[in-house]
């Protein structure tokens, strides 16, 4: 998740973003206190988190477009929902059994608010005690001056901090770039 956001931004700055308002909003999503606590950092630094759920199915959500998505994945629920949240990780193994989560990161910027979004099908109930047919959705939103004097940083230099980085860190050179960004 933390992975998507840092992708999410660098695409962000690479081109002119203009995009409708987030896809749960769109579609009746309910914000939920109890899943944000579980499945997002508990203080972050910058910008807030908010998970919203809505019965509507994944496909529906991700055809309702507002937001730039990657190409979706089935991914193992440990993977799904990442290491940020204080959530019990062995009992949502356990939810999940062997079925994988439907999953898509996003992101999209109107004006100066930026959104991180990640969907996620099927999905816990706040108990963890049973899943759910609809779809989750974790945003991240930011309309921080940081990250827009970020923003003004020519896509060039992007590239050439990440290769900077990428050649102090020998464990980075196995990493692939993601091509899959729309």
């Amino acid at each position: 998740m933390i992975y998507a956001t840092y992708v999410s931004m660098i695409l962000a700055v690479a081109g002119a973003i203009q995009a409708a308002p987030a896809p749960a909003a769109a579609l009746a999503a309910t914000c939920d206190a109890a899943l944000t606590a579980l499945f997002t950092p508990p203080k972050p630094v910058l910008g807030r988190y908010e998970v919203c759920t809505t019965s509507a199915p994944f496909d529906e959500v991700l055809a309702a477009g507002g937001a730039h998505y990657a190409a979706v994945e089935a991914l193992a629920p440990l993977d799904a929902f990442g290491a940020a949240g204080p959530y019990d990780r062995s009992l949502v193994a356990r939810l999940y059994g062997g079925v994988r989560a439907k999953v898509v990161h996003g992101w999209s910027q109107t004006g100066d608010r930026f959104v991180s979004t990640t969907l996620i099908s099927p999905y816990p109930d706040p108990t963890l005690t049973r899943l759910l047919p609809g779809t989750m959705e974790i945003r991240w939103t930011s309309s921080a001056p940081v990250v827009h004097e970020w923003a003004r940083v020519s896509s060039a230099n992007i590239l050439q901090a990440m290769m900077i980085d990428f050649n102090r860190n020998p464990t980075a050179r196995n990493a692939r770039p993601r091509s899959d960004w729309r």
